[in-house]
C-alpha cells in the first residue's frame, strides 16, 4: 500500500513526460507537413484570420468611427476632473435643449425627457451653415448666400427630407424654411399708413419676398430687444443668426431642420436604420457635393458647414485619402520587394500579409469590448508598412542563403526558422510592447491607439511567420529549374572531444570548405572560407547564392559594407560609442531645457486648407449668450 502512492506518481510524471515529448515534437512535424503540403497549409491560414474576423463582426458588429475632433473631447484623460466636465458638458446641452422647448416631449405614457438615443438620434437630422465675409451686409453679399440657399432647397430629394410646415407656401410645397437671416433681409413687406412724411412697413421674417430688403433698415432691426413668451426673464434681440461682433459681425450662420419621420414611415423609431440611410445618402449623394461646389464658386463669402452625418461623411473622406496615401507606400514597397527578390508573386503574397493584419488587429480590438475606432488609430497603416517589409525581407534573405547549406527544404525550413525567427519575434515583440505600454496612459485616445497598433503589430508577426514560410516552399516546389546542381558538404574534422557530426557552419573559428559538383559540366568548384585565429571578419568574401543555386558576386551596397564601412566602424569605434553618447545626452538636455507646454489646443487640420479645420474657430465666435425661438421668425 505505500508503494501505491509512489507507483501513481511514477505513472504520472512519465505521462507529462509523454506529453512533453509530443509537444517537443510538434516544431518537427510542422516543418515535415509544410515541406510536403505547403499550399494546403498556406490556405489554412490564409483562412483562420478571415474565419475569425467574419465571427467577430457577426457578434459585434463593425465600430463605429469617431468623428468628434474637438480637443477638448477628444483628448480627454480619465478620472475626476474629466467626469466633472463631462456632467458640465451635459448638463450645457440639456439647458441648451431646454430654451429651445425641447427638453419636455408628450407620449402616449405622459411626459418623461428623451433617452440619449432620441437625443442624439434627433441631432443627426440637422445642418448648420457659417458665412464669411468682411463685408458681410452688403447687398451682393446677401444675394450670394439667397442663391446658395435656394440651390440648396431646389435640390431633387429636397422635398422628402425637409421639415414639413404643415402649410402650404406660396410655391405650394409644405417644405419648412431654415432658420435663417435670409427670412428678415427678403421677408414680405407691409406698408404702414399714419407716419406723416416718412415710410413704414413691416416686415414678416419668411423670405418669400421676391427683392431684398435694405440690409441696414434689417440689420438695426433685429437688434431691438424685445419679450418673447418663452424666455420671460428678460429682453433678447434677434441676434442668434450672427457672431458675437454685432452689428458689425462678419459670420452669419443658417440652420436647417429635416424632417423626421420621413414619407413611408409612422414616426422617428420605426426602422431608425432605414430612415438613417436613406438620409446619408441624400447627404453624401447631392447636399455635400452642392456645398463643395458652391464653396469654390462664391466669391464674396466663404461657406463652412457642419452636421452629425455630413461631417462623418468629411472625415472618411479625409481617411480614404490618407489610405490612398498609404496604398501608395505599399505599391511603392512592393516594387521594391520585387525588385529586390525577383519574384513578384512572393512578393504581392507577402505584403498581402501586411494588408491583412490591420483587419485582423481591428478584429481583436473589438472583441476586447471596443465599440468605437478612433480615426488617429489608421496610422497604422504607414507604421506596417514599414514594420513588415522589415520581416520579410529578413525571411526573403535567409531563406536563400540556407540553399548553400541545405538541398532539402525541411531542413532549409528549419534553418531558416533557427536563424530568422529569433530576431523576428524579438522585433515584432519589442515593438508591440512598446506600443502597448500605453495603456497605463490615462489619456484615452492614447491607450487605445497603443492597444490597436500593438494588437496590429502582433498579427502581423503571427502572419507573416505562418504564412509566408509556406510561401516559399510553394514558390521551390512549382518552379521550373532550368539547371539542377547537387551540392555537397564536407565535414571538416574536429577535436576529439566535438562530436564529428557538428556542422561545420556552428564553428565559425574552424575552416569550412564547400564543394559543389555541377551536373552540366562536371566540374568541381572550391570554395574555401579562411578566418582569423580568433574568429574574427573573413580574409576573404565568399559569393552567395540566388535562388537557383548559381554563384554571384556580392552587390555595390554589401561590398561597400563589407570592405569599407566596417573596418572603419572597427577602427573608430570608441569614437563612434563616446560620440553617439555624448550627442545624445547633449540633445537631451537641449530639449529638456527649450521644450515649453502649448498654450493652444492641438489641431488635426491646418486652419484654411480644409472646412473640418474651419468650422470649431467659426461655430466658437457664435458663443452661448443668444438664444432663439421660434416667435422670432413669426412676429414681424
Amino acid at each position: 500500500r505505500s508503494q501505491q502512492p509512489l507507483s501513481k506518481f511514477i505513472a504520472m510524471v512519465q505521462q507529462r513526460c509523454r506529453c512533453l515529448r509530443c509537444f517537443q515534437r510538434l516544431p518537427k512535424q510542422y516543418m515535415n507537413l509544410a515541406a510536403k503540403r505547403p499550399a494546403a497549409l498556406l490556405l489554412a491560414w490564409a483562412l483562420m484570420p478571415i474565419v475569425f474576423i467574419t465571427l467577430i463582426l457577426l457578434t459585434h458588429g463593425l465600430p463605429a468611427l469617431e468623428t468628434e475632433l474637438s480637443s477638448s473631447s477628444y483628448l480627454r484623460a480619465d478620472g475626476e476632473i474629466s467626469d466633472k466636465w463631462d456632467c458640465f458638458t451635459q448638463a450645457q446641452e440639456l439647458n441648451n435643449q431646454r430654451r429651445q422647448g425641447s427638453v419636455v416631449r408628450r407620449l402616449a405614457t405622459g411626459p418623461r425627457l428623451p433617452s440619449q438615443e432620441e437625443r442624439r438620434f434627433a441631432a443627426d437630422w440637422s445642418l448648420r451653415l457659417y458665412y464669411t465675409s468682411e463685408d458681410l451686409f452688403h447687398p451682393d453679399t446677401i444675394a450670394e448666400i439667397r442663391n446658395l440657399e435656394a440651390s440648396i432647397e431646389a435640390l431633387p430629394s429636397w422635398g422628402q427630407f425637409c421639415l414639413n410646415s404643415m402649410t402650404r407656401n406660396l410655391d405650394g410645397s409644405t417644405c419648412g424654411r431654415p432658420i435663417s437671416a435670409m427670412n428678415f433681409f427678403y421677408g414680405r413687406t407691409l406698408p404702414l399708413s399714419g407716419y406723416g412724411p416718412y415710410s413704414a412697413y413691416y416686415v414678416y421674417p419668411d423670405g418669400s419676398n421676391g427683392s431684398q430688403t435694405d440690409p441696414q433698415v434689417i440689420k438695426e432691426a433685429m437688434g431691438v430687444a424685445e419679450f418673447w413668451s418663452q424666455f420671460p426673464e428678460r429682453l433678447w434681440p434677434r441676434t442668434w443668426y450672427f457672431d458675437q461682433r454685432f452689428p458689425d459681425s462678419q459670420v452669419m450662420q443658417t440652420k436647417y431642420m429635416f424632417g423626421v419621420p420621413l414619407p413611408g414611415f409612422k414616426n422617428k423609431l420605426e426602422r431608425p436604420d432605414e430612415q438613417r440611410a436613406l438620409y446619408r445618402q441624400f447627404m453624401e449623394t447631392e447636399l455635400y457635393p452642392l456645398l463643395q461646389e458652391s464653396s469654390s464658386k462664391l466669391k464674396k463669402v466663404t461657406v463652412n458647414y457642419e452636421g452629425a452625418v455630413l461631417t462623418s461623411h468629411e472625415i472618411k473622406l479625409v481617411l480614404l485619402g490618407d489610405a490612398s496615401k498609404a496604398s501608395v507606400s505599399l505599391i511603392l514597397v512592393y516594387f521594391y520587394m520585387a525588385a529586390y527578390t525577383r519574384a513578384p508573386l512572393i512578393a504581392l503574397l507577402g505584403m498581402t500579409t501586411v494588408a491583412l493584419s490591420i483587419p485582423l488587429g481591428t478584429a481583436l480590438f473589438v472583441a476586447m469590448g471596443h465599440h468605437t475606432l478612433p480615426a488617429i488609430n489608421f496610422l497604422v497603416l504607414f507604421l506596417l508598412t514599414g514594420i513588415g517589409a522589415d520581416h520579410l525581407f529578413v525571411l526573403m534573405d535567409v531563406w536563400r542563403d540556407t540553399k548553400r547549406d541545405h538541398s532539402d527544404n525541411v531542413n532549409r525550413l528549419r534553418l531558416t526558422f533557427r536563424r530568422a525567427g529569433k530576431s523576428i519575434a524579438a522585433c515584432g515583440t519589442t515593438t508591440a510592447i512598446s506600443f502597448l505600454s500605453n495603456l497605463f496612459s490615462a489619456v484615452r485616445p492614447l491607450r487605445w491607439f497603443g492597444l490597436f497598433v500593438g494588437l496590429c503589430v502582433l498579427s502581423n508577426l503571427v502572419l507573416v511567420l505562418g504564412m509566408f514560410p509556406p510561401m516559399l516552399l510553394l514558390r521551390e516546389k512549382t518552379k521550373k529549374e532550368k539547371t539542377k546542381e547537387v551540392t555537397v558538404q564536407d565535414q571538416v574534422p574536429q577535436r576529439p572531444s566535438t562530436p564529428s557530426s557538428t556542422r561545420a557552419d556552428a564553428n565559425p573559428g574552424n575552416p569550412a570548405v564547400a564543394r559543389s559538383l555541377s551536373a552540366s559540366s562536371g566540374t568541381l568548384l572550391i570554395d574555401v572560407q579562411s578566418h582569423t585565429a580568433g574568429g574574427g571578419p573573413r580574409d576573404q568574401a565568399t559569393p552567395k547564392a540566388d535562388d537557383r543555386g548559381r554563384d554571384i558576386p556580392y552587390g555595390r551596397a554589401e561590398r561597400f559594407f563589407g570592405d569599407r564601412y566596417a573596418p572603419c566602424l572597427n577602427k573608430f569605434k570608441v569614437l563612434v560609442l563616446c560620440g553617439g553618447f555624448l550627442t545624445t545626452i547633449g540633445c537631451l538636455v537641449l530639449v529638456g531645457l527649450r521644450i515649453t507646454p502649448s498654450r493652444t489646443a492641438p489641431t488635426f487640420f491646418v486652419p484654411g486648407a480644409h472646412n473640418l479645420a474651419d468650422v470649431p474657430p467659426t461655430r466658437a465666435k457664435f458663443g452661448s449668450e443668444k438664444v432663439w425661438t421660434v416667435d422670432m421668425e413669426r412676429k414681424p
